[in-house]
């Protein structure tokens, strides 16, 4: 089953953050609790956790975007999986 991961609140008085770097890539397993990915906010650079342990299907956001909390930046599955459009 495919699951969302979105992009979770960091920070009290954070409303959006910059995704600077994928720590990791399409098509690379993951487990959950494992770092993803890393944002910049208005005070830190944060390390976001999958939710979900299974494969990378998708990156929905490219490095360097500013992305609100909440937002989709990523899907993660089994091989094979169709992603929603």
């Amino acid at each position: 089953m495919i699951k969302e991961i979105k992009m979770p609140d960091v920070g009290t008085t954070v409303e959006s953050v910059i995704l600077i770097k994928w720590l990791k890539k399409e098509g690379e397993q993951v487990k959950r609790g494992e770092s993803i990915c890393e944002v910049q906010t208005d005070k830190a650079n944060v390390e976001i956790e999958s939710i979900a342990s299974g494969v990378l299907l998708k990156q929905i956001v490219a490095e360097d975007s500013e992305i609100s909390v909440g937002t989709i930046i990523a899907y993660i599955g089994e091989p094979g999986e169709s992603i929603p459009k």
